[in-house]
């Protein structure tokens, strides 16, 4: 009784140094990571968005994911206007965020990172975070993803009451990210792999396929 009593301003503290870490990443010069990549021989494209992008076609075609297409075609038709680049994480939340007596003192797990703009990282939060299978009996798993989705869209308007989102660059990111996380899925099991990984299971491919159908109205199926 004690922990769900101070349940909501524990909530309130992580969402906030949750922004505060965020967005003081998005702050830091895109421009010096490009560079530090391309010292160490290896082509900066691969960490900009159009880099992704490519790489996910480029998967595609080769393991003919047909089912697929339609929602590469959605991305390419629906790209937003480009905001200014920043570093963005990729998958970004308050378990990557390490700290020392309540201080921020790093952040780990860095293989999605992309110089985009960073309504993609704030949106790549979102589409993880609630797309992500949760294991409980069915009236805990309900509970749990309506906390959860409270939560993110308490972060969503946090990060905006300090740093501008544009809604649409958002939708567009959340279903590019679902995509990015669907194809490996489809790889794999068009090379008759199980794979591994959270959205590898059944549930966790049905959840990003109804992401994409609801959020920008393409029919996915493996």
């Amino acid at each position: 009784m004690r922990l769900l009593l101070h349940l909501p301003a524990i909530l309130a503290g992580i969402i906030e140094q949750w922004v505060d870490v965020q967005i003081r990443l998005h702050q830091l010069p895109a421009e010096t990571l490009l560079q530090a990549v391309t010292a160490a021989g290896i082509d900066a494209r691969i960490i900009t968005f159009e880099g992704q992008l490519a790489r996910l076609r480029t998967i595609v075609e080769r393991c003919a994911l047909t089912e697929v297409v339609p929602a590469l075609a959605w991305l390419d038709q629906h790209r937003p206007s480009q905001a200014q680049a920043a570093i963005c994480h990729g998958d970004f939340h308050p378990l990557n965020i390490l700290a020392d007596n309540g201080k921020p003192t790093g952040v780990i797990d860095w293989p999605n990172v992309v110089i985009a703009e960073p309504a993609m990282d704030v949106a790549s939060a979102i589409a993880n975070i609630s797309a992500v299978p949760i294991n409980l009996p069915w009236a805990l798993r309900v509970a749990a993803q309506a906390a959860s989705g409270a939560a993110l869209r308490r972060y969503e308007r946090a990060y905006g009451a300090r740093r501008p989102l544009d809604d649409e660059a958002v939708r567009y990111y959340q279903v590019f990210r679902a995509v990015a996380q669907l194809v490996p899925v489809a790889a794999a099991r068009a090379a008759g792999r199980a794979g591994s990984g959270a959205f590898h299971s059944a549930t966790g491919a049905g959840n990003l396929i109804a992401l994409i159908k609801r959020l920008s109205g393409v029919s996915v199926r493996l």
